[in-house]
């Protein structure tokens, strides 16, 4: 459980966020797109590169990342080391650690000191300044493969702040790889396809599924954005067409689109 409290005129405001350990879940058990599966694991395979991911609070992106450690976990004994805030899952044969800002410990100071424990893979939960960023780009180029977040509302967008953190433009499109940026949508109740029922407590909804926007950073991609900058950058699959195409396979209905994209 994570709870925050602040002091109102009317008494003590508290917020519970509650988390669930046990949550074994993989890559397969997300419902993520099928292209999209292939992509992050194609990722995964790699020895080197940066996979990025966006989308505002409770989007699942920190779901996603622990099914990449689940999945890095069962590759050839990988040393995969995190640094989390805070860390939400224990993943078996992943060196997981917390930052600590009280005491001085910061994502940006834990990734420098975990990059000399010999990682052969780095998990930042997210990068927040300067120094997070050029760590993260540079630990890409140098051997290790490294995953991470960033708050942005679109793959272009990942890109716009990363390049200002960045000074360095030609490692940031040497080392990103793949990124991800999603949202999560209600399910139809697969017992009464909408209607309400006992089962959904009279919703029509159970359950969610991501929506996925995602862009490959392959040499095509990095030669244009080089030579023309990010007005060329164009995902592989648009995020209100993923939704789109969610809608089209029932897997969810127009009101649920509407209230995500045109509220």
């Amino acid at each position: 459980i994570r709870v925050a409290t602040y002091p109102t005129v009317t008494g003590e405001k508290i917020v519970l966020r509650l988390f669930a350990p046990s949550d074994g879940r993989s890559l397969r058990d997300l419902d993520l797109p099928g292209e999209v599966c292939g992509e992050v694991e194609r990722f995964l395979r790699r020895h080197s590169g940066l996979l990025l991911l966006t989308g505002p609070a409770g989007s699942g992106k920190t779901t996603t990342i622990y099914a990449c450690l689940r999945h890095l976990a069962t590759l050839d004994g990988r040393h995969i080391i995190t640094v989390e805030d805070p860390v939400e899952q224990i993943i078996p044969g992943i060196m997981q650690t917390e930052v600590n800002e009280a005491r001085g410990l910061d994502y940006a100071r834990a990734a420098r000191h975990l990059l000399r424990q010999d990682p052969q893979g780095l998990v930042i939960g997210e990068i927040r300044d300067e120094e997070t960023a050029n760590l993260a780009v540079r630990a890409g180029l140098t051997g290790h493969l490294v995953i991470s977040t960033l708050h942005a509302g679109s793959c272009k967008g990942v890109f716009e702040r990363l390049l200002v953190m960045c000074a360095d433009h030609y490692a940031v499109w040497s080392a990103a790889e793949l990124v991800l940026n999603q949202r999560l949508i209600r399910r139809l109740c697969r017992a009464c396809q909408g209607a309400g029922c006992a089962d959904c407590l009279q919703t029509g909804y159970r359950g969610r599924v991501p929506a996925v926007e995602w862009l490959r950073v392959d040499d095509a991609v990095r030669t244009k954005a080089r030579q023309h900058g990010l007005a060329v950058l164009q995902p592989n699959q648009p995020l209100e067409l993923a939704a789109r195409q969610l809608v089209d396979q029932g897997v969810t209905n127009q009101p649920e689109f509407n209230r995500m994209f045109n509220p």
